[in-house]
């Protein structure tokens, strides 16, 4: 459990609140930031969080899932370095995860939905090994990255 105390409390909708969180070993993407947490039997232990955690708890509140696709986006399109297929499906990504937002409304897609689209984007980069510059590749394995987590953790959860 973390609470969660802010320094600017009315800037940040996740504050005041208490929030689980799970601690393991992780490789990389951690931040220099350390967080004290308390252990389910009543310890408190400072671990460093990754730097998804610090961008959801103080950045634009996107999850990883959302800001690996953005980023996977913004290297995809326009760039002539990345294959046309690939931008196209890119841009397609990007469609879902805009209509998969709360502000969507009624024409909200389901969660589903948008990681088929995410999958497709996978699919589609292993279709064109050759058809993506270096900063697209790494924003692909990030994705990539973010979906086993993701997997990881919908399996344990169940």
């Amino acid at each position: 459990m973390l609470p969660f105390n802010p320094a600017n409390p009315q800037d940040n909708r996740f504050a005041g609140q208490v929030l689980r969180v799970r601690i393991g070993p992780r490789d990389q993407d951690v931040s220099f930031y350390s967080v004290q947490v308390r252990l389910a039997d009543g310890t408190e232990r400072r671990v460093r969080v990754t730097n998804e955690v610090m961008d959801l708890l103080f950045g634009n509140g996107q999850t990883p899932l959302r800001q690996a696709l953005t980023q996977v986006v913004h290297a995809a399109i326009g760039n002539d370095a990345v294959d046309g297929a690939f931008q196209q499906v890119a841009l397609r990504a990007a469609h879902a995860q805009a209509q998969s937002a709360p502000a969507a409304g009624e024409d909200r897609i389901s969660d589903a939905e948008l990681v088929a689209a995410v999958q497709a984007v996978l699919d589609e980069a292993r279709n064109f090994p050759d058809g993506l510059d270096a900063h697209a590749a790494q924003a692909v394995r990030r994705l990539e990255q973010v979906v086993e987590d993701y997997e990881r953790w919908r399996r344990a959860a169940q």
